[in-house]
């Protein structure tokens, strides 16, 4: 998932219940240790901990440890060193660990190059070792390419290594979504809501609240509610003073959104919310116009949302 869209988070939860042995979203969990390797943002890291005990998921007894201690995943002793911490946090723990969390890839394989073999095909046949070696559950947070449609950035071949493949969705009103995308021996396409439910950890000298987040786990009819009428608004706004049969880009889902187009990442930020719109069926993507500039249509069921946006807001202004 792209940067800021919850993946840390839902490791953590993840993490928390494999340590605590408590089932995930009413999915049974089998217990044991957990080895997390934080390789960024060690001080946010920490109170992303912090709210799992505040919150009382995780008590300081679990076997859950972390490290910050720098890891280059292409290195020859890479797996020894994983493998050493292993045993040592086995002992420690009096139980086999089970999960290990590599956060992120990107930095586990800094200095390399994510495009060839070479560096991520060494980086994965590390983390290939010790899965075989312990027979613990490597989980690897990474970033998608500039179109997130295609999956994790780099080389092509990070997806044949895989035994199971999250996207991570979000909607514009912070609902979000782990969707699993591959599955090897097993089914793909479900979907799990969940949004960030902030926890205040106390308060700093200047008496501003230390706050975290954690998971709060939501129904789809739930996440549907929470995401239907700010969808529909959404079409409201992109649509609004155009025909229905008018194709939108990037540029206009940027300027009816007012979407920051600084850096680039206004562009990929407008591509995340027609993905969202086009994973639910509201809009399809259309062949590219000028300058191969992507482009969307209203599909049917995003035709039927926009009339009963157009007729809400008629409804308003009569009342």
């Amino acid at each position: 998932g792209p940067p800021g869209d919850g993946k840390n988070f839902l490791a953590l939860d993840i993490g928390s219940c494999v340590a605590t042995g408590r089932p995930w979203n009413g999915l049974h969990t089998e217990r044991g240790g957990v080895l997390y390797f934080c390789l960024e943002g060690g001080a946010s890291f920490r109170n992303r901990m912090r709210s799992l005990k505040h919150s009382g998921r995780l008590k300081d007894s679990d076997p859950f440890e972390f490290s910050t201690e720098a890891l280059d995943l292409r290195s020859p002793d890479a797996h020894t060193r994983i493998l050493s911490d292993i045993k040592t946090n086995e002992l420690k723990f009096n139980m086999k660990v089970k999960l290990v969390v590599i956060d992120t890839l990107a930095v586990a394989t800094s200095g390399g190059n994510e495009c060839t073999s070479e560096d991520m095909g060494a980086a994965l046949a590390a983390i290939a070792e010790v899965v075989k070696s312990s027979g613990v559950t490597a989980l690897l947070l990474h970033h998608p390419g500039k179109d997130v449609s295609r999956g994790p950035r780099g080389w092509s071949g990070i997806v044949g290594n895989l035994d199971t493949i999250i996207e991570m969705e979000r909607s514009s009103n912070d609902i979000r979504s782990a969707k699993i995308t591959k599955q090897k021996d097993g089914e793909a396409g479900n979907k799990f809501p969940f949004e960030l439910e902030v926890v205040t950890l106390g308060y700093n000298e200047r008496q501003k609240p230390v706050t975290s987040c954690i998971v709060k786990h939501l129904t789809n009819n739930e996440a549907s509610k929470a995401g239907g009428d700010d969808q529909e608004g959404i079409l409201g706004q992109l649509w609004a003073g155009r025909s229905a049969d008018e194709a939108v880009t990037t540029a206009i889902v940027c300027e009816a959104l007012d979407i920051k187009t600084k850096g680039g990442r206004g562009s990929t930020k407008a591509k995340e919310v027609m993905e969202n719109l086009k994973q639910v069926g509201l809009v399809e993507e259309v062949e590219r116009g000028t300058k191969n500039r992507l482009q969307w249509l209203l599909a049917q069921k995003g035709l039927e949302a926009l009339q009963r946006c157009k007729q809400s807001s008629d409804a308003d202004r009569d009342g």
